[in-house]
């Protein structure tokens, strides 16, 4: 496929179509050469990267390059491919999903940033405090010590509940299953990529009286998984936010342009024009290899001869500097600095700019996030495992197409026919058993045999010792050992349990480094990122404080069954009054509280909160009620002396004689 496809209307209708919608013709096509000429560029620095992750596909899907398999198919050799690489990937990547994707838990938490000091406002005003009720130096440490308490117990509460909002837009919007598919595309490409957040206006499905389905759009959070095929950064760059520019490819459905139509900053009258053009056919302007198209589907239909679909659309987002007199021509309706290059986001479809706009994050950050599984300094692409053990994938398929051939040579013994003495209806290479053969006597005199055996020298031995090296070193540059997957025996300290768990936790080192580039290049800067849009739209301002994100996958979920045991120790070794006076029933809460979300059970149902906590001491701590004196009969009830009722009789009408 050409830079356009073949179907593009003439320029007189693509101006007209400008025209209709408002742009000016020069500013289209500015804003058009501009992502195109950045594209390109963009294109050809990735050249050399696609063509590596191509052959990285290749041989975890166990398939030689072309060059390489016609070579082989011309000796008529073996053409088998012993999938190595592919089980050091499925071991590394489920190693990686269990640390930071576990099963009721999460990989990050969200803590209050800490007051050393009260603000100088509140020290003030606890000082006038102190003036104005005659307190003591004592009083005031006391009450500027529960002055900040106080603080940092709503700030621990405002993080708590960010926390639990942020926990919940991932589990709507896909976190897990993004950080899924980018596992895998960092172990096994040059980069993993997450999209986040994505705002995305759906359809949801809601039960209103008589359980009668309403259906209910609403705006979602969501996080997506980019293709390291489909993202082309700027030449030179290290990261998404320091390059120059991003553009995103997306493969489009005339439904998803149709679902663009009337949401704020499209182009309606573009997105119609696009939809004239598709008229449902291909609109696949951009140079697309076929060898990514054939590797990105499925192993079972990696052998058809499909073309690509005819109903995909390519679209190109693009985040980078562009004029503001370019946007503000396009129609752009706020004050920009026309001279000015801003950050902007512009999408492209063939001709049209279906949309253009100023990025509008406060820090003018893009929502694409990357990382790598072995970094490598002022590089946009990183090492995978295929590229860390590509010489042992090579040798041991060489040790193994070999072993094959020489099993199959050495399998039998060779024969040597003499066809001089063998007649001419007789002359064929069957052999079978009680098979008669008929020979001519020899003409020369000599009385060898017409026939002749001899058997091929096996080297099975010496080829099994070859790949079974390879096979081993590549247990050491990928990090991988099989011995974690449960294959193979580990020799050594490794016999024993104990040391066998010193030899995981040492392996465990190779893992803990991707851990950690997908936890601090991934991980935290999401998140920071959906902290930064719920501190400015959310409208919930129980949730909005100063907060830390903590991303905790290579640090404590690694050992998180060796933490869960030492702290059932400390549980136990502090379960005696003294220990209790000093720790305090707020601390043995807490304490209870890790072990409860350790066991995977829900830690507010079982252990109170700290305000129920609180209520229960206060009322612990209250002096009891005063009883008062049991109330007799009026009968029985006593008067004071020398009381007398209005008419002169006694008071309670006791007898004058009892007084």
């Amino acid at each position: 496929m050409g830079v356009m496809d073949a179907r593009k209307p003439d320029d007189a209708v693509v101006d007209d179509a400008l025209l209709e919608s408002g742009q000016s013709v020069k500013a289209l096509s500015d804003l058009a050469a501009h992502v195109r000429k950045c594209y390109r560029e963009a294109k050809e620095a990735k050249r050399l990267v696609e063509e590596q992750m191509l052959d990285n596909l290749r041989q975890r899907r166990g398939e030689y390059p072309p060059d390489k398999l016609a070579a082989i198919q011309k000796q008529g050799l073996s053409e088998l491919y012993l999938k190595l690489t592919d089980s050091k990937c499925r071991g590394a990547e489920s190693w990686i999903r269990d640390v930071l994707l576990p099963a009721g838990d999460k990989p990050w938490t969200m803590d209050a940033t800490p007051l050393p000091d009260l603000p100088v406002e509140l020290d003030k005003a606890v000082l006038l405090t102190v003036f104005q009720q005659g307190m003591g130096p004592q009083d005031a440490d006391a009450l500027r010590d529960a002055v900040l308490t106080a603080l940092q117990e709503d700030a621990d509460e405002r993080a708590s509940n960010m926390e639990r909002l942020c926990e919940d837009q991932q589990v709507e919007g896909g976190f897990r299953n993004a950080v899924s598919a980018i596992i895998s595309d960092v172990v096994t490409l040059k980069a993993g990529v997450m999209k986040a957040p994505v705002l995305r206006n759906e359809k949801r499905l809601k039960w209103g009286r008589d359980f009668k389905p309403l259906m209910e759009e609403q705006v979602s959070m969501c996080f997506e998984r980019v293709s390291p095929f489909d993202l082309y950064p700027a030449p030179g760059a290290t990261d998404c936010q320091r390059a120059a520019f991003v553009i995103e490819h997306h493969h489009l459905q005339p439904g998803d342009l149709e679902m663009l139509l009337g949401v704020t900053g499209f182009d309606d009258v573009a997105l119609q024009a696009v939809m004239d053009e598709f008229d449902g056919g291909s609109y696949q302007w951009l140079d697309v290899s076929d060898d990514v198209q054939d590797l990105q589907r499925s192993e079972f239909e990696s052998g058809t001869t499909l073309a690509s679909p005819s109903s995909e659309i390519d679209a190109l987002q693009f985040f980078g500097k562009v004029r503001g007199q370019w946007l503000l021509d396009w129609g752009w309706s706020d004050e920009i600095a026309p001279n000015r290059w801003h950050e902007a986001e512009v999408w492209l479809i063939g001709e049209h700019v279906i949309k253009a706009k100023v990025n509008e994050h406060p820090l003018g950050l893009r929502p694409y996030y990357h990382t790598g599984a072995v970094k490598v300094n002022d590089q946009f692409w990183h090492q995978s495992i295929p590229e860390l053990m590509t010489d042992c994938q090579e040798v041991t398929n060489a040790s193994a197409r070999n072993l094959v051939n020489n099993m199959g040579m050495s399998s039998g013994p060779q024969v040597a026919i003499d066809d001089g003495r063998v007649r001419k209806e007789d002359q064929n290479d069957l052999m079978y058993p009680w098979k008669i053969w008929h020979f001519r006597p020899n003409e020369s005199g000599g009385s060898s045999n017409p026939i002749q055996f001899f058997q091929p020298q096996s080297n099975s031995n010496e080829l099994i010792g070859v790949l079974q090296h390879f096979k081993n070193l590549a247990d050491e540059l990928t990090g991988v050992p099989a011995y974690t997957q449960g294959i193979g025996n580990a020799g050594g300290a490794g016999k024993t349990a104990s040391g066998l768990s010193m030899l995981m936790g040492a392996a465990a080192k190779g893992i803990r480094s991707i851990i950690y580039n997908i936890d601090i290049d991934i991980i935290e800067p999401v998140l920071y990122a959906q902290f930064v849009w719920n501190m400015l739209y959310h409208d919930d301002d129980s949730v909005k404080g100063d907060i830390m994100i903590k991303p905790r996958g290579a640090a404590a979920l690694v050992v998180k069954e060796q933490l869960q045991l030492r702290r059932g120790e400390f549980l136990a070794s502090t379960a005696n009054p003294v220990d209790l006076e000093i720790v305090g029933i707020e601390g043995r809460a807490e304490l209870l509280r890790e072990m409860v979300k350790g066991l995977d059970m829900p830690p507010d149902r079982i252990v109170p909160s700290r305000q129920e906590l609180a209520r229960r001491e206060q009322e612990k701590n209250q002096p009891p009620p005063q009883q008062q004196p049991p109330m007799l009969p009026p009968q029985a009830q006593q008067s004071p002396q020398g009381v007398l009722l209005p008419d002169g009789s006694p008071a309670g009408g006791q007898s004058h004689n009892q007084f």
